[in-house]
């Protein structure tokens, strides 16, 4: 317990004789949460800060991971800051075009089989709308952290669950030379 004291009076001494460090540590969480309740209006008036960003998520691929990205989306957590509406491709762009929608998320065909075997890469598109400028930079924003997070996961899991080549089950021992049985290199 004594030799705590002196530990914590040796770091107060310290903070005395050079606080500018313990400033700069209070100040930066404090300047990033006045930043976001700026953007994102404080939620007393309305018609202050961000509001709602209302995009499309146009499910080309109607599988599970699909599916799941979905729900995850339409869940009432997110509803705060995001209102997301599941349509057809078509009608996604005909209200991108009225100016009803900040941008479009298309999750294209075989994304979960794409993604899954790590064949191909798997692309989602984004379509901005060209009248609005912060709010479809946020939707960017949080796409890119998806795609960060899905990229994580497929590199964890490529080498616990490797791809079986044709045949695999016939033969035994190393792959042929330039062939590998992982799906992401």
């Amino acid at each position: 317990m004594n030799l705590l004291c002196l530990l914590v009076a040796k770091d107060l001494r310290r903070a005395l004789r050079n606080p500018l460090p313990w400033v700069i540590h209070l100040a930066i969480p404090l300047a990033i949460t006045a930043l976001l309740g700026l953007i994102f209006g404080g939620g007393g008036s309305e018609g202050r800060g961000l509001g709602r960003v209302r995009f499309a998520l146009v499910d080309e691929d109607d599988s599970a991971l699909s599916r799941f990205l979905r729900g995850a989306l339409l869940q009432g957590q997110v509803g705060g800051h995001w209102e997301p509406v599941v349509l057809d491709r078509t009608s996604a762009l005909a209200r991108l075009e009225a100016n009803q929608l900040s941008a479009v998320l298309i999750l294209p065909p075989h994304f979960t089989r794409d993604y899954l075997t790590g064949r191909t890469p798997v692309r989602l598109e984004l379509i901005k709308n060209p009248a609005q400028s912060l709010q479809p930079a946020v939707l960017e924003e949080l796409l890119g952290v998806v795609v960060t997070g899905l990229n994580a996961v497929a590199r964890q899991s490529a080498f616990r669950v490797p791809r079986l080549a044709p045949g695999a089950g016939k033969r035994r021992g190393l792959p042929a030379r330039g062939r590998s049985d992982c799906p992401h290199r």
